[in-house]
């Protein structure tokens, strides 16, 4: 898996003259997991179109939705789909509904401290370290790691079993707190002795540095100082346990929101940089980034906002 590490929260790219007719700058905003991926594509971009400036900024998917009814914005990304009340808010200050195509996706991955003998992990088991409210039936763990070895493993290993159980997740505005949150805990709460943390990369280098972390990171951040746990249901492994294995339980999708009445098309640079995108070089990037591509039918998406 390849490594993503944080992009600065603003990406100015500028360069020389445009062969696109149309406004100079393309703004996105929303999801920082798609941060560094984006400013790939808008270099990639950038070579066939070198006067076109970029505005990137990753301050989580949550600041995409009232960014795109605003108007600011061309794009708004965002690594989970928009709720309900997004939407809602959205459709009452624009008067229509936004417009979502999936670009990828990403699958969520659970770590520890490779000292840590925790290899295997279910859902209820996860519901049980990191939710206040056990929504998946999950039995709430105590502070140490005794009752989780014990329950996964059979008997405790390697002295993590008396060490305190370290638990780390992203912040309320990104998406990924939302997916994990919904998903993985069935929609139950964090425990309050969840640690917040900006970004993946932060929350790897937190894990690698302590034995008795867990957390949850996007898969292309993993690198070899943190190991990734299996996936089970029920004490059994699922068909694709791993990150990046088919039919993987905890995989989430990646969008470009856009703010476009029906009977609106995108403009020609908006279009181009969208074909880009999910075109060949564009998924070859996706996958660099270690994120997990889309079936062609997204090119059916972007042929109903670019006519």
């Amino acid at each position: 898996m390849t490594m993503r590490r944080a992009v600065c929260i603003l990406c100015l790219l500028p360069l020389g003259m445009s062969v696109i007719a149309q406004s100079p700058k393309l703004s996105i905003v929303g999801s920082d997991t798609m941060a560094v991926l984006l400013t790939d594509w808008s270099r990639e971009f950038q070579r066939a179109n070198p006067d076109v400036l970029f505005e990137i900024q990753g301050t989580g998917s949550a600041a995409a939705p009232p960014a795109l009814a605003e108007g600011t914005v061309n794009f708004g990304a965002m690594s989970r789909a928009m709720s309900a009340k997004e939407i809602s808010d959205f459709q009452r200050r624009t008067g229509f509904p936004p417009r979502g195509i999936q670009v990828g996706s990403d699958d969520i991955a659970i770590i520890v401290h490779p000292r840590n003998p925790l290899r295997k992990v279910s859902r209820e088991t996860l519901d049980g370290i990191f939710s206040a409210s056990q929504r998946c039936g999950g039995v709430r763990y105590g502070l140490q790691w005794s009752g989780v070895l014990g329950a996964a493993q059979g008997s405790p290993m390697g002295g993590v079993e008396s060490l305190t159980i370290q638990r780390y997740s992203r912040t309320a505005v990104s998406g990924s707190y939302g997916y994990f949150k919904n998903e993985v805990l069935c929609g139950g709460d964090f425990m309050p002795q969840v640690m917040e943390l900006p970004g993946f990369a932060a929350i790897v280098d937190a894990v690698a540095r302590s034995p008795g972390a867990i957390a949850y990171v996007g898969a292309g951040f993993v690198d070899h100082r943190v190991r990734v746990v299996q996936i089970l249901d029920d004490g059994a492994p699922l068909p694709g346990a791993y990150p990046g294995e088919p039919d993987y339980p905890f995989s989430r999708p990646l969008f470009l929101y856009l703010a476009i009445a029906p009977e609106q098309a995108l403009n020609a640079m908006e279009c181009a940089f969208l074909h880009h995108v999910t075109g060949s070089s564009g998924r070859a990037t996706l996958k660099h980034h270690g994120f997990q591509t889309v079936g062609l039918e997204v090119a059916e998406e972007v042929a109903r906002v670019c006519p």
